[in-house]
């Protein structure tokens, strides 16, 4: 997009390769809830699903929907492109005031770190001795 931002095809595209990379991201988080081990005891797996539910609409939907639009409108595609970075900058904003609101640990005061390192191998092994889904 850089040079040519009226240019609906490299908007487009743009789109597109952001899509395929938030796909990664959305995998990876569905990984992590099917794996035992990958996330810490003390998550939340049911609010982790939940994020991971929000992050499928606002990425690869939006992506999608973004790229589409480059086809519409030139400055459509720009502004869905910043919601989506705005959002996943800002991603517990809303989440906190709700908390508070039914007494709940907020976001910012649960641990920050919620999934750990698993070498390769405990992964490996794990999986010949059928000990967690596939």
């Amino acid at each position: 997009m850089g040079d040519y931002p009226g240019n609906r095809l490299a908007v487009s595209l743009y789109g597109l390769v952001m899509l395929l990379m938030a796909l990664g991201f959305v995998l990876m988080r569905r990984r992590m809830i099917a794996v035992p081990g990958l996330l810490r005891e003390q998550a939340d797996r049911g609010a982790f699903l939940k994020g991971t539910g929000y992050s499928v609409l606002m990425g690869p939907v939006a992506y999608l929907v973004g790229a589409g639009l480059a086809w519409v409108s030139v400055a459509g595609p720009f502004a869905c492109y910043a919601a989506i970075a705005i959002y996943f900058v800002f991603p517990h904003s809303t989440r906190s005031f709700a908390c508070r609101a039914v007494n709940l640990p907020c976001p910012a005061e649960l641990p920050p770190v919620l999934f750990r390192a698993v070498p390769a191998r405990s992964v490996a092994r794990a999986a010949s001795r059928k000990e967690h889904p596939t």
